[in-house]
């Protein structure tokens, strides 16, 4: 059975549009829209969203957006967030380089849909940096996302009232999320250039702080293009 996410990731119309664009359609659909350039929606707010693992909704109108994260502010974007390379991929809840109650946190946002089945061959495609032998206790945390780290968040939140809104500017590493996945089953970081085409995603200041460990959020945020491929058999 699926666990559900207990934090809501807030996103805007035009994602959430995008997200039922794309609601059941399997990669051959997904080919379809793509080779039409009047259906063609890559290049859409809301494409790379991992939406099936996590509980979205949107923005409501004229919610109070208190601060923005964007790397066109370098500094403050490098201090509060990050895309860690040794937790995208397929990560296992034994992984040696995990965060603190890394599982727990995760799954409060972003928790994976797995059956054992699909878990089988998933050990042998495990993130370069946490490669290790899969205990049968275990259980698949990640299989082909890119995570978002949010850090000292308490300190960015300070001040902010419950029904206030944080925004994150996504990057999209088009060749990291493509179908051929290039450099995301490599230890390349994550590029952060505000000259990339970004996700904009939207949390409540009162969820952060109902959170389990509200100073570090981690959300399973952008998946591959090919998410729905059968990569552990």
């Amino acid at each position: 059975m699926k666990t559900k996410a207990t934090a809501c990731v807030y996103v805007t119309d035009r994602a959430m549009s995008t997200v039922a664009a794309l609601d059941g359609k399997d990669e051959g659909a997904r080919d379809l829209l793509a080779w039409r350039p009047e259906t063609d929606i890559r290049g859409h707010e809301g494409y790379y969203l991992n939406a099936s693992e996590m509980r979205l909704a949107v923005l409501p109108e004229g919610a109070s957006v208190a601060l923005v994260l964007s790397p066109a502010d370098a500094a403050r974007y490098a201090r509060h967030v990050a895309y860690p390379v040794e937790l995208r991929g397929v990560v296992f809840s034994g992984a040696p380089r995990l965060p603190k109650d890394y599982a727990v946190t995760l799954n409060s946002y972003s928790p994976l849909a797995m059956s054992l089945a699909d878990q089988a061959g998933a050990e042998h495609v495990q993130n370069l940096s946490q490669d290790h032998s899969v205990h049968p206790e275990e259980v698949l945390l990640s299989s082909n996302a890119v995570v978002l780290c949010i850090k000292n968040v308490l300190e960015l939140i300070d001040g902010l009232q419950p029904d206030q809104y944080v925004e994150i500017q996504v990057p999209v590493m088009a060749e990291m999320l493509g179908m051929d996945r290039g450099l995301f089953d490599s230890d390349a970081a994550y590029s952060v250039s505000p000259e990339l085409p970004f996700e904009r995603k939207f949390l409540r200041v009162g969820d952060i702080q109902k959170s389990i460990h509200p100073d570090a959020i981690f959300i399973a945020m952008l998946h591959t293009e090919n998410f729905d491929s059968n990569f552990f058999v």
